[in-house]
């Protein structure tokens, strides 16, 4: 969740301070890559009134309560056997990757998976290669979002 000081952190979007005595909040880091639409949203503090007038809000509530529902321990479901994964060594969160609809990434965002399966997930080589064209694309430029390409890159090679 985004680190918030009363009366020091700053609205992401007036860039007044966030005084006590308003409503503000803040979002976790939940998109890696920053030049995806809600990025701005990402591990951000805000004026309730701030976050209700912004474009795209409630698209990023939408993607932060996904993405936390996701993990909560009776929702990590296996995407090939449907089964529960119950220890977090066997668990691979795919995680969000983008907000774009139109891309192939989009269908994999939130995909769970038990590592003892990832041989028998027939998406499992696309989903590689396009980890792979982004990585080598540069497009994900901050530091974060290449270490976390790695990280899946990684997770999914057999």
């Amino acid at each position: 969740m985004a680190l918030i000081i009363p009366n020091k952190s700053t609205c992401i979007f007036c860039n007044q301070v966030l005084k006590e005595g308003t409503d503000y909040g803040g979002f976790p880091p939940f998109v890696p890559n920053r030049d995806d639409e809600l990025f701005i949203f990402s591990d951000n503090a805000f004026h309730i009134d701030c976050l209700n007038a912004a474009e795209n809000s409630q698209k990023a509530i939408a993607y932060v309560d996904e993405s936390i529902n996701s993990r909560r321990p009776g929702n990590r479901k296996c995407i090939v056997t449907g089964e529960p994964i119950t220890r977090q060594e066997d668990h691979i969160v795919i995680g969000y990757l983008t907000s774009d609809e139109s891309s192939v990434l989009h269908r994999f965002n939130f995909v769970q998976i038990h590592r003892n399966n990832l041989a028998k997930w027939e998406d499992r080589p696309l989903l590689l290669s396009l980890l792979l064209e982004l990585k080598a694309s540069g497009n994900w430029q901050n530091h974060y979002a290449q270490r976390h390409l790695s990280v899946l890159i990684k997770d999914l090679t057999l």
